[in-house]
């Protein structure tokens, strides 16, 4: 007789951990890694002209599990790299139009820099190594709008 409150723990049921949360004991979050690995040996241009993505991913995977993460899955590294380029996108579109994304919190306006980074924690990483290969096509991709119809 099972509980009925009881869930097994398979491949499909996972404990969701926040990727700059896992480090312990000298081994930094899974962010960081992927941060790093994406920087190292043009990475992230292989990853963005690579279409299956399959074995690129699991490259990720294992360089988390030489950090001591291995809850990460393939699936979960592509999300997070599809995440982090509409962040992106996103902060790129603030920056340049500043007008029209406006951000008012407690009735202030705060700055572009300060609406950019919540949009984009990893800003200043990401733009240098995303921004150049970003295209009018990934900001449909992820309906980014960054013309005014007004």
């Amino acid at each position: 007789m099972t509980s009925s409150s009881h869930t097994p723990h398979t491949p499909w049921t996972t404990r969701q951990i926040a990727w700059d949360c896992d480090g312990d004991e000298g081994h930094p979050p899974s962010i960081t890694v992927l941060l790093n690995w994406l920087k190292r040996d043009n990475n992230y241009a292989r990853w963005r002209q690579d279409t299956t993505k399959v074995t690129i991913r699991w490259e990720v995977v294992a360089e988390l599990n030489t950090h001591g993460i291995g809850h990460r899955n393939g699936a979960d590294v592509n999300l997070k790299i599809c995440m982090l380029e509409q962040a992106c996108l996103s902060a790129r579109a603030i920056q340049s139009q500043p007008d029209i994304y406006k951000c008012i919190i407690d009735g202030e306006e705060i700055s572009t820099e300060a609406h950019m980074r919540m949009i984009c924690k990893h800003w200043t990483r990401l733009h240098p190594l995303m921004g150049p290969l970003m295209t009018h096509a990934d900001e449909v991709r992820y309906n980014i709008c960054t013309e005014c119809f007004c």
